[in-house]
C-alpha cells in the first residue's frame, strides 16, 4: 500500500526519521511505495498451504528505503507489536507450499539467534528462502531479517540474495544499528 493509504502525523514522522544515503557501506534510498508486510500476496492469484501464512500481520509501516549496490531493505512501523508477530509468522509458517498466478512457490522459515543491539528490544531474526517463477524464470531469493523496537519505534532490516546465496547476516544488524542510530537523533 502506498504511503498515503493511511496517511497520518506519524507516517510523516516516521518518513523524516528513515534512513537514506551511505549506511553500512550500502546507499539507501526513500521506496516511493511501500511493501505491505500483511498482505504479502495480494493482487495475485495464490493458492497455499497453510492458507494462513499469506498474511504476517505487520502493518503500520509508514516509511522504508532500499539500498542500490547490496539489496538490503529497512523499513520503519508504529506498530510495536510487530516483532512478535513476525516472530509468530516465522514460527508457524516454517514451510508454504503452493501457486501464485499458477507457478510454483516454495518459503522456508527458520528463526535464527537474535543479535545483540544495544538501546533495541523484542528482537528477532528470520532466515528465508523463497523459490518462484516469474514469467518464465526461475528465482531463488534468501533474505535474513532482524525485527525489533529502537526509541518505540518498530525496525525491519533485510539483507537479500536473489541468486540462491545466502545473504550476509551481518550487513541486516549494521542496517538496524544504523537505523536505531538514526532515531535517536
Amino acid at each position: 500500500a502506498a504511503p498515503s493509504a493511511n496517511n497520518s502525523s506519524s507516517d510523516s514522522d516516521l518518513e523524516s526519521k528513515i534512513l537514506t544515503g551511505q549506511a553500512a557501506g550500502v546507499t539507501f534510498q526513500r521506496l516511493p511505495q511501500l511493501p505491505d508486510m500483511d498482505k504479502i500476496l495480494q493482487n495475485v492469484d495464490a493458492q497455499i498451504e497453510p492458507a494462513d501464512c499469506a498474511s504476517t500481520g505487520i502493518t503500520q509501516i509508514g516509511a522504508g528505503a532500499t539500498a542500490i549496490t547490496k539489496t538490503g531493505i529497512e523499513s520503519l512501523s508504529t506498530d510495536t507489536a510487530a516483532p512478535g508477530k513476525y516472530k509468530a509468522y516465522a514460527q508457524k509458517c516454517t514451510s508454504v507450499t503452493g501457486t501464485v498466478n499458477g507457478s510454483p512457490l516454495k518459503q522456508t522459515l527458520s528463526m535464527d539467534q537474535a543479535p545483540d543491539i544495544d538501546g533495541a528490544s523484542d528482537l528477532v531474526a528470520v532466515k528465508s528462502e523463497q523459490q518462484f517463477t516469474t514469467n518464465g524464470k526461475e528465482t531463488d531469493m534468501k533474505t535474513y531479517v532482524v525485527i525489533g523496537t529502537a526509541e518505540s519505534t518498530t525496525i525491519m532490516a533485510q539483507s537479500a540474495s536473489f541468486n540462491g546465496q545466502d545473504p550476509d547476516p551481518a550487513l541486516a544488524v549494521e542496517v538496524f544499528k544504523a537505523q536505531a542510530e538514526k532515531l535517536k537523533s
